[in-house]
């Protein structure tokens, strides 16, 4: 199925889906930054994820803290780049990369350059803020939410969600846990942008205090 232009950021096109069944649906790209190839699995005609999006967003916005793996790619070929986060109520988070530390709380921030660094202290000039509205913000903008399958991530039996952000844009997929709603996995595409996220140690990240 050939896709037009609609807009620099926007491909469109359409074709007929016969019958409901699983499909896979596959996609191809070339761009300045290599070809870009999309593949998934999904039952069609599938669900409506707002609800479940919507779920989603409430039980992280019911969280005390949370430990984030993320890894992010500029290509499927690029060095994978690793950062740990942790995220503490009601507006603390730090994380940490192979040369870089840093610990945000409200509108301070603490960052080093290396280990054996000392911290350096600045504004940032607006306060943080999570679990809110941060998940509200970032998941609560997308349309076209769809359950598109399940998984067990961790042991957790989930179901995935998928929706898109037009304003970015970029794509998304939520690993929702059946029981209880929380995200135990995200994944955020968008061009130059491949980001995977994990979730854990759902409110037993201790707080986070001003080093020294």
């Amino acid at each position: 199925m050939p896709l037009r232009p609609a807009h620099p950021d926007l491909y469109v096109g359409s074709a007929r889906i016969d019958r409901a069944a699983t499909w896979t649906l596959r996609a191809s790209l070339d761009t300045d930054h290599g070809t870009i190839r999309v593949s998934v699995a999904v039952p069609l005609p599938a669900p409506s994820g707002i609800a479940e999006l919507d779920r989603a967003i409430e039980a992280q916005q019911r969280l005390v803290s949370a430990r984030v793996h993320e890894t992010l790619q500029s290509t499927e070929r690029s060095p994978l780049l690793v950062t740990d986060y942790r995220f503490h109520a009601p507006d603390t988070f730090g994380f940490s990369t192979p040369s870089s530390d840093e610990v945000d709380i409200g509108a301070r921030s603490y960052r080093r350059d290396a280990a054996a660094s000392r911290w350096r202290a600045s504004d940032t000039g607006f306060p943080f803020r999570w679990p809110t509205p941060y998940f509200r913000q970032l998941w609560g903008r997308g349309v076209a939410a769809r359950v598109i399958g399940s998984d067990v991530v961790d042991g957790v039996p989930t179901h995935v969600v998928a929706f898109s952000r037009p304003d970015l844009p970029a794509w998304f997929q939520l690993w929702v846990g059946d029981r209880d709603g929380l995200v135990r996995r995200e994944q955020m595409l968008a061009e130059a942008h491949l980001m995977e996220h994990t979730y854990s140690d759902f409110d037993r990240v201790p707080s986070l205090a001003p080093p020294r």
